[in-house]
């Protein structure tokens, strides 16, 4: 979720391991499929949690995009009273009770070099700053939430609270644009503002492009909308099939992660009841192949869990033999 301004802050992250297993017979036969028992089919946590029941979820909207090589240009704004010296601090010391004494030294923290084992990078360039966003919004944003992915062409880039493609050798193709804009044709509130927390993903077994954001009016109370943007061919520069999903309930849907699978679209979440009290992760599945066809009739199913248990980060695996997944 965005903020604005340069904000510090410091915190735990607590990571949650997922193991996929993969138990195929080189043959499978029909009871194997049936059963589900075959490609890419369990899902392991380290705890097992309550879950809510499945819910479906119709698009609130459809529409289909402009190409973003035409989209309008950004209006410059003055930035609002942006101090570059507010980045610049010294280090924090944590955890200690007295603060006149030294820090304390940990142990393990490596203090010496090791020789490089990786070849220099083919190509390296700069992508969006926050001074796009500066230009763009009259201010700077923190965190920047900042994510990319590469497809056989292209690089597409996006951060709080902007996207821009660009080719392999670095070079752009399309100025720093909104998602917003993208979404203009979709109406509502995916159209109306830019909230921040932007995903995307290179679709290998479609060859197509995901965009994604979400979208709220405030965090204390729903809806709140998750908008997809789903590349019409593997230029990410044309046109895209729009989406708007209405989240249910009153769980805020914080830091989306979105993954690719054979049979879905899947998305994982922080729920917040209200944008408040932690509320379980929310765990999502879209209609991936009706999204790609731009088919409107594309719906999701979510339940949330009880505890933490996401299963986010992209995973490009191929399907096993049966071709389908578990949930």
């Amino acid at each position: 979720m965005r903020q604005r301004g340069i904000v510090s802050y410091s915190g735990s992250v607590s990571i949650s391991i997922v193991l996929l297993a993969v138990g195929c017979k080189s043959t499978p036969d029909a009871d194997d499929c049936r059963d589900a028992k075959c490609g890419i089919s369990s899902l392991a946590v380290t705890q097992r949690v309550a879950a809510s029941a499945p819910q479906s979820i119709p698009p609130a909207a459809y529409a289909v995009s402009a190409r973003v090589i035409d989209l309008p240009p950004i209006d410059s704004k003055p930035e609002e009273g942006f101090d570059e010296e507010s980045k610049i601090g010294p280090p924090r010391a944590f955890r200690n009770e007295d603060f006149s004494a030294e820090p304390s030294r940990d142990t393990v923290v490596q203090n010496f070099e090791i020789e490089a084992s990786l070849p220099d990078p083919e190509v390296s360039f700069d992508g969006l700053t926050n001074t796009n966003n500066a230009a763009s919004f009259g201010f700077r944003v923190s965190p920047p939430d900042t994510n990319g992915d590469v497809g056989p062409n292209h690089y597409v880039q996006m951060a709080n609270l902007l996207v821009r493609v660009f080719n392999k050798a670095g070079a752009p193709l399309t100025p720093p644009f909104r998602l917003s804009s993208l979404f203009a044709p979709l109406g509502g509130q995916c159209a109306a503002d830019d909230a921040g927390d932007p995903v995307v993903l290179y679709d290998p077994l479609s060859d197509r492009w995901v965009l994604s954001q979400f979208a709220f009016l405030t965090t204390a109370a729903p809806p709140y909308h998750e908008c997809f943007a789903i590349s019409q061919t593997p230029d990410p520069t044309g046109a895209y099939f729009l989406f708007d999903f209405v989240t249910p309930g009153a769980n805020f849907p914080d830091y989306p992660k979105l993954g690719v699978w054979p049979d879905g679209y899947y998305m994982t979440t922080n729920q917040f009841l209200n944008g408040a009290t932690f509320n379980g992760a929310g765990v999502f599945a879209f209609e991936r192949a009706r999204m790609v066809a731009g088919d409107p009739t594309a719906a999701a199913r979510s339940r949330t869990t009880a505890r933490d248990a996401s299963i986010s980060a992209l995973t490009r695996a191929a399907a096993g033999p049966c071709g389908n997944t578990a949930t």
